[in-house]
């Protein structure tokens, strides 16, 4: 079950890579929220701000993954380093990623959360 989970999410992953979130778009709930350092998207404003370019992530590189299983409910934890061009500005942060995905009604995991939350102790310690 864990296994079907981090699937997803490495292919929400490629998707927002390439900018281009339609070929997941089944994969994330309607009712999903983005938050990235303050700002709390929608799916519709996660879709607008990737595909028009407004985010673009050029690098992802994951130092420690961690996934937690309760009941319907699958938290994926990710520490990594995230290089984007944000607003014309190519950036690069060290972040801890929670991604949350619950089954439907129907049995099918669905991203429901990812909250881009930026680590301000030194990289190297911490850990998740």
């Amino acid at each position: 079950m864990v296994e079907v989970v981090q699937k997803l999410s490495e292919k929400i992953l490629a998707a927002i890579q390439t900018g281009n979130l339609q070929p997941v778009d089944s994969l994330i709930s309607n009712n999903a929220v983005f938050v990235h350092m303050g700002v709390c998207l929608n799916k519709k404003g996660e879709f607008e701000a990737i595909e028009k370019g407004l985010i673009a992530v050029k690098k992802i590189d994951v130092a420690e993954e961690k996934t937690i299983l309760s009941g319907a409910t699958t938290i994926i934890l990710r520490k990594l380093q995230l290089t984007a061009v944000v607003q014309g500005n190519e950036v690069t942060n060290p972040f801890v990623v929670a991604e949350t995905y619950t089954k439907d009604n129907a049995g099918n995991w669905l991203l429901m959360s990812t909250t881009y939350t930026r680590i301000a102790i030194d990289y190297d310690d911490y850990h998740i």
